[in-house]
């Protein structure tokens, strides 16, 4: 399955009140489903890592980090819209601990969509 990133206002605007949330450490995800939004069944991600993080470097890299997570758990993940926020302490950690707090952060909220999806 193809990750797109979010291109449309409306998506981030819906991503401000989520059907769901979860945390891991530096890691929060935020999740709308897109069918809501668009009226279609993808993965959609956009990662938030702001200039207090660290220079550009800094922060591309740990976006690189975070979307290759992504890209390797992808299938298992529910459809819809999810958004990435990392706070500062995450710059100190290494690509498995990061991958770690990703994977354990996203799966939830996946989940929790999942079960929230059966429930409408």
């Amino acid at each position: 399955m193809k990750v797109d990133g979010i291109h449309r206002q409306s998506t981030f605007r819906a991503l401000r009140k989520p059907d769901v949330r979860s945390s891991s450490g530096p890691i929060r995800v935020f999740y709308v489903r897109s069918q809501a939004l668009c009226g279609d069944e993808k993965m959609q991600v956009a990662y938030s890592i702001g200039r207090s993080f660290g220079k550009a470097v800094v922060r591309n890299k740990c976006r690189r980090r975070l979307r290759s997570t992504v890209y390797e758990i992808r299938d298992g993940l529910a459809r819809g819209a999810y958004l990435v926020t990392v706070s500062k302490s995450a710059a100190d950690l290494s690509y498995d601990e990061l991958a770690s707090h990703m994977r354990k952060a996203i799966r939830t909220t996946s989940g929790r969509a999942g079960i929230r999806e059966d429930k409408r």
